[in-house]
């Protein structure tokens, strides 16, 4: 009888095994199609579906000499050209497709053709805040010699500065506590299947549903507070000084979202659990109340530091047609970004042409 209870017990857990495997492997088959990065497509060693039939013979970095994901450039700046440095996050690096596909290499493309000679450094880097983007900046920036530096960042940093300014009493306290358990365990010791497991379609869903699901339950700040604010104006700021301590111009641009607080009752319940799913903190109401704060401070800075502000939140937000979810954008969507910013910048080409001399001059 013993016998006969763990042969039903092995072949439950065989059978669920299978039914795992099976759905896995139809997730696996279905983001891969979608662009996504996947085991499968690394498994297979092909580019996604979404680079096949569009060859281009131009070679993108990055590369080991070359860390930008952009259209590879000598070291050595060529004087005919300007150069464009991209500061941002996955929204402008975009591995779900190809290189020639997203916005700061449609816009190198767009300013050439324009009479705007420029060279694209795509520094974009996936979770990477202004403070990320300044670090790498001040690294690698100065040898690189960038005539102008766009940035063009927010959700990290509204979800970084919400988890220092609205998380509740209790939860600092717990952050407190664990202090010394959390310092000892930023390496843990991973049993050998975990890696595989957590790098699994399945497991990245049912993580980010029920992450999403428990945030629900929670009282949620409707508003991130003007202690954030300042904290967000501070970034600016130094990312300001430093583009300019590096001899370069600082551009800036509002940020854009598939939809806004201007549209309540057409925000769909899969960008509420995106939101909800990284940020533990902040309400629906209170994710739109901060993009609508920061982006106020970008266009204030701008206008108070004389730095050239582009506007795409004014265009862009609230055509969720642009976006596949709440920040990243279709191939439509960055070919819009990329219109956008190349007719501003060729619109203050000679203003930016001048300002960019006066750099150059004043490092000889």
């Amino acid at each position: 009888m013993v016998l006969n209870m763990s042969i039903k017990i092995y072949r439950l857990m065989y059978f669920t095994l299978v039914i795992l495997l099976l759905v896995e492997v139809g997730l696996e088959f279905r983001a891969y199609y979608k662009g996504w990065n996947t085991i499968l497509g690394k498994l297979l060693n092909v580019a996604p579906a979404s680079e096949q039939g569009n060859i281009n013979q131009v070679h993108f970095g990055p590369t080991k000499d070359f860390p930008f994901r952009s259209v590879v450039v000598p070291f050595e700046k060529d004087p005919k050209f300007s150069r464009l440095w991209i500061a941002s996050s996955s929204y402008a690096q975009d591995n779900y497709l190809h290189p020639y596909q997203i916005f700061p290499n449609l816009l190198g493309a767009q300013l050439n053709q324009s009479d705007f000679p420029v060279q694209i450094l795509n520094a974009a880097q996936e979770g990477q805040s202004i403070e990320g983007s300044v670090r790498v900046l001040k690294e690698i920036g100065k040898q690189w010699k960038p005539s102008y530096v766009l940035l063009y960042q927010m959700n990290l940093d509204i979800n970084e500065l919400s988890q220092q300014f609205c998380s509740d009493h209790f939860l600092r306290s717990i952050t407190v506590h664990n202090t010394d358990q959390q310092k000892t365990s930023l390496n843990p010791k991973l049993y050998w299947g975990e890696p595989f497991i957590e790098s699994t379609t399945v497991y990245q869903l049912l993580k980010e549903n029920v992450t999403a699901r428990i945030s629900q339950s929670r009282i949620l700040v409707q508003d991130i507070g003007e202690k954030a604010r300042d904290a967000f104006r501070q970034r600016i700021y130094n990312f300001i000084n430093t583009i300019r301590s590096i001899g370069a111009i600082p551009l800036l641009c509002t940020f854009a979202t598939s939809h806004d607080r201007h549209h309540p009752g057409n925000i769909p319940a899969g960008v509420k659990d995106f939101l909800l799913r990284y940020n533990i903190y902040l309400s629906v109401s209170g994710w739109f109340n901060a993009i609508d704060q920061f982006n106020d401070d970008i266009r204030q800075i701008g206008k108070e530091k004389n730095v050239l502000v582009i506007d795409v939140n004014h265009y862009l937000s609230g055509k969720p047609e642009f976006f596949r979810d709440f920040v990243h954008f279709t191939p439509e969507g960055h070919k819009m970004m990329a219109q956008l910013i190349a007719d501003k910048l060729v619109e203050n080409r000679g203003l930016l042409l001048k300002a960019a001399l006066n750099a150059d001059q004043s490092k000889l």
